[in-house]
């Protein structure tokens, strides 16, 4: 009620903030780099990278693709990634327990791996679990962001299956610091640059984030998750980026460290008693690279790449029988170091553009121990055993009652109850290769017909195995000037985790029928996902109009939630439409929507189960949260120079859910939502912007499905928040 008084009001405000500065002289054209001002044949020229690895336009990427700009992410209020990419075609976000995890084209998996996020054409996915769309990670601190829906991974490895979404940093400009705060989110950022020339410069950013975070569950959800009303909060955490050029050298770096509450950790201090202290989990990520390009001649590029990237994941997990007061709770941590070294060719002559490339990457795969909790009841009471680290999952109990637990327990010291008998060491401390190769030849028959075909193969040795391939081929024709048709392949494959693969021992240990567990626990292959697109791009008029249709097949999906390995595949269709328009000059309007249609198929051998075969699937094979048709809409006026104001719907028509206090599979839905947000620079001052974004400003808070989970929860109510930038 409190929220609902103060944002009434905001209508009223921004009608009297509106017609007192609509008395101004209008503006007769904006700034030269705005989008707004563009004409239809500018927007056909607007470039991007990431597909290809070079500039070219956008609309003859051998890729579906879509570019946030700066522009749009200032005007738009977008805060976070997850802002940016909920406004996507074929992109959907929704919480699991502790944070939002992405999906794409029906696909909906528990954790963020299967999507990679980069900077500057660099992977930054943390180990496992992640706060990505939730954390630190300011748009702000970048130019453009590039996302290619659907498979990309020629190029760049076998860390990337369903999207890439490569963020820019600028490269150079003004200097300037930014705040943000509001009823959930504070943040602050300074960008600085310096610039001594075409090849030289010099620039960095870091960014200081919190959130408060929103009650989300009912009375029969919050029993079984968290227990309490802290879903969706990060404590202080800081995202730093930096990159420069002198002449032929460049470098890159990123630093991130993500801190969330462990939101089952709280609950059961509360429960046992325990009031001293809280759980935590932290993301931690370093990466530096360096990249050495040197021109052979006019048409011959060489490119020599290093990098190092230091991942780190600690989280602390208990279990409610052995949470006493005095025990002390350590932690769960999975650490990798990557060494790797790129070397890549460009060639151009004439209407062939050739690339190839050589990429190495040696893995040091350290951790502490996770630990078996076996039940078969041999061993004294009385008796103690020091561990670092205890797992329990599908383990029976002393009555041979099934349960499931899925939780670790982390203590110095455990009680060796007559329920323990065997401890064995899960994750290996390990070290592992990974070699990859591609090649791609590019073609222009004429100014209207270009084709494409590229090939990649790769081997990691984190699995036995021969090397996989993915490939892409595409076709790019103009029969007319505003008409760009294109047919696309394009194939991808993503090696497991570690701790999702054979330098997992304990896999295949005592899996007899009676302990309830699946036969073939062990990610023995690697992902793998091939999509055949036809993609349209007209212009006319005023208006940029995109559709895509698309059918894909995901082979040898792995579950990150039980029971970790490869369980079945995926396969479905659907379309995907985007409209943007400037129907006025002072007036542009963008519409997108999309229809899935996704179906899994069990592969994996399970023993005597019940129920959906994954968490992450309902009874008819769909994937838990993913709706079947998705729209989004808005339009951006431009009331006087310096002035925007933007609204936003979003909207969906149903999903798959659990309803827990009935205990059955059923449909949420439909669901709207309304954004609404004002950027302005005033006259008297143009080196200062404010920014006022209000989400869910009908403070919708019906239940929506949880990803992943037998769980629905209340999206976050209404929240505003006021940012502040100075340039100088």
């Amino acid at each position: 009620m409190k929220y609902g008084m103060v944002f009434s009001g905001i209508p009223a405000v921004f009608a009297i903030y509106i017609a007192v500065l609509a008395t101004h002289t209008w503006a007769a054209a904006a700034d030269s780099d705005d989008l707004f001002s563009l004409s239809i044949e500018e927007l056909m020229e607007v470039k991007v990278v990431t597909a290809s690895k070079k500039e070219e336009s956008i609309d003859e990427a051998p890729n579906v693709m879509y570019v946030v700009t700066e522009e749009q992410i200032h005007r738009r209020g977008y805060r976070t990634l997850r802002d940016i990419l909920a406004a996507i075609p074929g992109f959907g976000s929704f919480h699991r327990d502790l944070d939002f995890v992405g999906q794409v084209r029906g696909i909906a998996p528990n954790g963020h791996n299967k999507i990679t996020y980069m900077v500057n054409g660099h992977s930054i996915n943390f180990l496992s679990e992640t706060s990505i769309l939730n954390g630190p990670i300011n748009p702000d601190q970048f130019e453009r962001i590039e996302i290619i829906v659907g498979p990309g991974s020629v190029l760049y490895g076998p860390e990337t299956l369903l999207a890439t979404v490569n963020m820019i940093t600028k490269s150079s400009g003004s200097n300037e610091v930014v705040t943000t705060a509001g009823t959930d989110i504070y943040s602050g950022t300074l960008n600085m640059s310096g610039n001594w020339g075409d090849s030289r410069y010099l620039t960095g950013g870091i960014t200081y984030y919190m959130r408060r975070g929103w009650d989300a569950w009912d009375e029969a959800n919050r029993e079984n998750l968290t227990g309490t009303e802290l879903t969706g909060k990060v404590y202080p955490s800081f995202f730093i980026t930096a990159s420069g050029e002198l002449d032929n050298l460049s470098f890159s770096a990123v630093f991130l460290s993500s801190d969330q509450p462990e939101l089952n950790i709280e609950a059961k201090r509360r429960n046992s008693g325990i009031e001293e202290g809280e759980g935590h989990r932290y993301d931690y990520l370093d990466n530096i690279r360096a990249t050495y390009t040197k021109n052979i001649s006019d048409s011959l590029t060489i490119t020599l790449d290093g990098h190092y990237d230091n991942k780190r994941y600690i989280r602390a997990l208990t279990f409610d029988s052995v949470l006493e007061r005095g025990n002390p709770i350590t932690n769960f941590d999975l650490s990798q170091r990557i060494y790797g070294i790129d070397l890549e060719t460009q060639y151009r002559k004439g209407k062939l553009f050739f690339q190839a490339g050589l990429q190495f990457k040696h893995k040091q795969n350290r951790h502490n121990y996770k630990f078996q909790w076996a039940s078969i009841g041999r061993e004294r009471a009385d008796e103690n055993i020091d561990a670092d680290t205890v797992i329990l999952f599908d383990t029976l109990l002393a009555t041979d009652t099934a349960t499931s637990f899925d939780t670790i327990i982390i203590l110095d010291t455990l009680p060796k109850r007559d329920t323990l008998t065997t401890i064995n060491q899960i994750v290996s401390h390990n070290n592992t290769n990974a070699y990859g190769g591609y090649f791609s030849c590019e073609f222009r028959i004429s100014k209207k017909l270009t084709l494409t075909a590229a090939l990649r193969a790769d081997y990691d040795e984190i699995i036995e195995g021969r090397p996989y391939y993915s490939p892409r081929a595409a076709v790019v024709f103009k029969p007319v000037g505003f008409w760009t048709t294109k047919a696309i392949y394009n194939g991808a494959t993503r090696m497991p985790d570690p701790w999702m693969s054979p330098l997992n021992p304990i896999w295949g240990i005592e899996n007899n029928p009676d302990s309830k567990r699946w036969t073939n626990t062990n990610a023995t292959r690697p992902e793998m996902l091939s999509t055949i697109e036809w993609q349209n791009i007209i212009y006319a008029g005023k208006a940029r109009l995109q559709l895509n249709a698309y059918h894909q097949r995901l082979k040898d999906f792995i579950s990150f939630y039980r029971p970790f390995t490869n369980v079945g595949d995926f396969a479905g269709m659907g379309l995907e439409g985007t409209v943007s328009a400037r129907l006025l000059g002072w007036l542009r309007v963008w519409a997108n929507g999309a229809y899935t249609a996704s179906n899994f198929t069990l592969t994996a051998n399970p023993l005597s189960v019940t129920g959906p075969p994954i968490a992450g699937l309902n009874d008819e094979g769909e994937a838990v949260a993913v709706p079947v048709y998705t729209l989004n809409g808005g339009g951006e006026i431009r009331v006087c120079n310096g002035l925007y104001v933007n609204v936003a719907g979003r909207y969906f028509d149903r999903q798959p859910a659990f309803f827990l206090p009935r205990g059955s599979w059923g449909y949420v839905g439909p669901r709207f939502y309304l954004d609404a947000a004002m950027a302005w620079s005033p006259v008297f001052a143009r080196e200062m912007t404010f920014s006022l974004a209000a989400r869910n400003i009908l403070n919708n808070r019906s239940p929506v499905s949880a990803q992943f989970r037998k769980a629905r929860y209340q999206p976050r109510g209404i929240s505003a928040d006021l940012k502040i930038e100075y340039q100088w």
